[in-house]
């Protein structure tokens, strides 16, 4: 939508920082047809006579909706910071107001950035055995709101409480639910393409732990009278054929490691099968885990799906979800990357940053945005079936309360997938069926003004 359709809400602050301009360039984005417009002169302010938001601590100023006001926005420096949780609207909220004389009961646009800025994250936390920053230890678990898009779901009051105040202010245009599937491809395929060393070692090893299924499904593999294990590619395009779905693939293509078990990226029918998929959709790196502390590996890693592409390369997803605050992002963006899709928890499913939608990257560090778009995920299978340990029944649930409260805001639900994670019929059915919830749902009209 271009500026000049949008209507004006003129914005009274002390200073125009970059942080408050990041945060109202997000907020507008969820709010199609809203325009923020920062006004620094108290004279100017009060001679606006229609929509107006006082985000000032200026006292000469109480005309128009006033906000409660803190310091994060107006300050520069990554410190701890007292974050209240309080409850209103039945939500969580942060940053309450400190005086009764406020038209809203906490400081949105600073909550807002806290969320999406993953400011907690900046801080000293204990991390897992993997070096991530932890669920558990994270503000919305610790107050239970990880499974809530706040954001959407505070800017839907937010705007009722606007448009109160102002009658006349029209609600904010329709913004869509839709359905992301992503896949990170780590292992192409599970006993094809390793070559002799690799497949006589796996079946030893099978052999010392007994693992007969294992040993016939490697045998009848590599003979040729059934499919690869991991070979669910022609399984998922038709799936993605049959609900019109548009998925971004991610493929791992480090050198073998201890934690990168991928096929050589060298490999001829790897290069085949990349290709054939980049045919019909979108395909990005999957940095390796050894990249997290080599940046050649992952200058070598994008070169060599650029070389297979012929093409630049503008999606990314971290192997083992390695995001670390802010080097991995600024690695990224060092290398041209404009898509990361990294920003959800391992051990729990929902909302990392408390976000239905992608936003842009504000570098906390740098004190600037950035031009990488974050796109959330909310699911992935290996937190049901090895963190969580969840039953299919107890997985389709949990998946669909968050498909509905996402569908409820008009955002997007993005499930991660991996080829490796379909064992039996049991697994096959268990996506298709999250698939079938996740795209009936996209039928629906659903938009944030629904809320409002």
């Amino acid at each position: 939508m271009k500026k000049s359709d949008s209507f004006f809400v003129p914005v009274l602050v002390d200073a125009a920082t970059p942080r408050l301009r990041w945060i109202l360039s997000c907020i507008e984005n969820e709010l199609p047809g809203y325009h923020f417009k920062i006004i620094a002169n108290s004279e100017d302010f009060r001679s606006i006579d229609s929509v107006k938001i006082n985000y000032s601590l200026q006292k000469s100023s109480a005309q128009g909706f006033k906000l409660p006001t803190c310091s994060l926005l107006f300050e520069d420096k990554i410190k701890p910071q007292n974050v209240r949780v309080e409850k209103a609207f039945d939500l969580p909220i942060l940053f309450p107001a400190a005086t009764e004389n406020a038209d809203f009961p906490f400081d949105i646009f600073a909550a807002v950035f806290y969320l999406l800025s993953r400011y907690e994250e900046y801080l000293p936390s204990e991390k897992d055995a993997h070096g991530r920053f932890q669920a558990k230890n994270s503000l919305a678990a610790r107050h239970d709101f990880l499974h809530l898009p706040l954001v959407q779901l505070w800017l839907a009051e937010f705007v009722k409480s606007l448009r109160k105040f102002y009658p006349h202010l029209p609600a904010p245009q329709t913004k869509t639910y839709r359905f992301l599937p992503t896949y990170d491809i780590d292992i192409a395929w599970s006993f094809r393409e390793k070559g002799f060393v690799r497949n006589a070692g796996g079946l030893a090893l099978d052999f010392l732990k007994l693992k007969g299924k294992n040993i016939a499904a490697r045998l009848k593999t590599l003979s040729g009278t059934q499919k690869d294990p991991f070979d669910v590619y022609d399984f998922l395009e038709n799936l993605h054929t049959q609900h019109r779905l548009s998925p971004v693939y991610f493929f791992l293509l480090g050198r073998r490691d201890t934690f990168d078990k991928n096929i050589a990226p060298d490999n001829p029918n790897l290069i085949h099968l990349i290709q054939k998929i980049h045919q019909k959709h979108p395909v990005g790196i999957h940095p390796s885990y050894a990249s997290n502390e080599n940046e050649n590996l992952l200058s070598k890693e994008i070169k060599t799906l650029q070389n297979i592409l012929s093409e630049k390369i503008i999606h990314s997803r971290q192997h083992y979800l390695k995001l670390k605050f802010p080097v991995t992002y600024q690695s990224l963006l060092r290398y041209d990357l404009e898509n990361d899709y990294t920003m959800g928890y391992a051990a729990q499913p929902g909302f990392r940053a408390s976000t239905a939608n992608s936003y842009l990257w504000f570098d906390l560090k740098k004190n600037r945005s950035t031009d990488l778009r974050i796109h959330p995920f909310q699911i992935m299978d290996v937190t049901f079936s090895q963190y969580l340990k969840s039953s299919p029944a107890e997985t389709l649930k949990t998946v669909e309360n968050l498909i509905n409260i996402t569908k409820s805001v008009g955002g997007t639900f993005c499930s991660l997938w991996h080829n490796s994670s379909f064992p039996d019929a049991a697994a096959y059915k268990l996506y298709e069926d999250i698939v079938l919830l996740a795209k009936s749902k996209q039928s629906d009209t659903s938009s944030l003004t629904s809320k409002i």
